[in-house]
């Protein structure tokens, strides 16, 4: 990285401070070093600069513009973030509707299953008393 350069900058009031404003934006301005009035309403002024670092010459010819693209890219990610949660919003609903109607669907036929659980549960009493073992731990039935 160079060292700062003096520079001598000279003019009316008004555009010197705007040449020291756009070396500050720039990040170019180190120090004020003298000031003085000149005849005729003019200005001078002794200025330590250093070089332009980290950004383009886009940037510094149009901050502006650096600015709209960085809240459009803000306002992008967060109508995403948004998009996100109403989505997740939306399925948490979907999962609540789901579980209502099996609840619905299971209180509605509530006697019907129970019947049923009771018929499967006599039919397997019935099968696996068939094939019951006679012995006391044996090694396999002796039929």
């Amino acid at each position: 990285m160079r060292a700062p350069m003096r520079h001598v900058i000279t003019g009316e009031p008004a555009l010197v401070w705007a040449a020291l404003s756009r070396a500050y934006e720039e990040g170019r301005l180190v120090r004020v070093e003298q000031g003085r009035t000149l005849p005729g309403g003019r200005v001078q002024l002794v200025a330590q600069l250093g070089a332009v670092t980290g950004r383009s010459r886009w940037e510094l010819a149009r901050p502006w513009l650096v600015r709209v693209a960085k809240l459009a890219a803000f306002l992008a990610v967060l109508a995403a973030v948004g998009g996100l949660v109403w989505l997740l919003v939306l399925a948490v609903l979907e999962v609540i509707v789901v579980v209502t109607a099996a609840v619905a669907w299971v209180q509605a036929h509530l006697a019907l299953l129970i019947v049923g659980a009771v018929a499967l549960l006599v039919l397997f009493a019935a099968m696996s008393s068939e094939s019951r073992c006679s012995g006391l731990h044996c090694g396999g039935c002796r039929r």
